[in-house]
């Protein structure tokens, strides 16, 4: 049997592509565990939906670091972390800088 693909997951609002992902997940359609569900805004619903089914969170706020690229770094770095095999943005509401992503490219 293969392991399931890790994955990270971007949020920045109420979590409904989340939700999806959990779901099909917990019905079996999706052979992946979620190792991390990452937001912008500390207040993203997301992010309960996330604590309630007893996924890792993480809430990084982007007014903490003085340049995007500093902040997205900051990001991919504590993603990288927790050694995820892909990144799904789903619902994160914020360009990246394409350095920080580069190294994730063909996954």
């Amino acid at each position: 049997m293969t392991e399931p693909f890790r994955l990270a997951v971007l949020i920045s609002g109420r979590g409904s592509n989340l939700q999806a992902l959990i779901a099909a997940r917990a019905a079996g359609r999706l052979p992946a565990e979620i190792v991390l569900v990452a937001s912008d805004k500390a207040e993203a619903a997301g992010l309960r939906h996330a604590e309630a089914a007893g996924i890792p969170t993480l809430a990084l706020a982007p007014a903490s670091y003085g340049r995007r690229a500093d902040y997205d770094a900051a990001l991919f770095a504590r993603i990288a972390a927790k050694r995820p095999d892909l990144v799904v943005l789903a619902g994160f509401m914020r360009i990246l800088d394409p350095a920080v992503i580069a190294p994730w490219a063909g996954r």
